[in-house]
């Protein structure tokens, strides 16, 4: 489910400029928070085990800052991460290290 109720889980300052990671960014928790910080600007990236849930995340989140009418969403991004398995992790910070200059 993505918050459709502004603006009790969009955010008010805005995040143009900035970088984000979020683990879990397809379900629960982390995809509320990639919405609220999709919505403030925010180039957000979405550190997900399962990737084809990550893009019907991405979907559900563009779709309802589409539909909310907000102007300015951010820019989200899928990595795949499995925080269980180490060399998971090697891959998503050198995949990171290879689009983003800063955190």
């Amino acid at each position: 489910m993505v918050c459709t109720q502004p603006p009790h889980c969009w955010m008010s300052a805005r995040m143009d400029g900035k970088v984000v990671i979020v683990t879990g960014a397809n379900s629960g928790m982390g995809k509320q928070t990639t919405s609220a910080l999709y919505g403030a600007g925010a180039t957000v990236v979405m550190a997900c085990r399962r990737l084809d849930r990550a893009q019907k995340a991405v979907e559900d989140i563009q779709t309802a800052c589409l539909n909310l009418g907000l102007s300015g969403c951010g820019t989200l991004q899928v990595l795949p991460l499995d925080l269980s398995d180490m060399g998971s992790v090697r891959s998503f910070v050198d995949a990171f290290l290879g689009s983003f200059s800063s955190l």
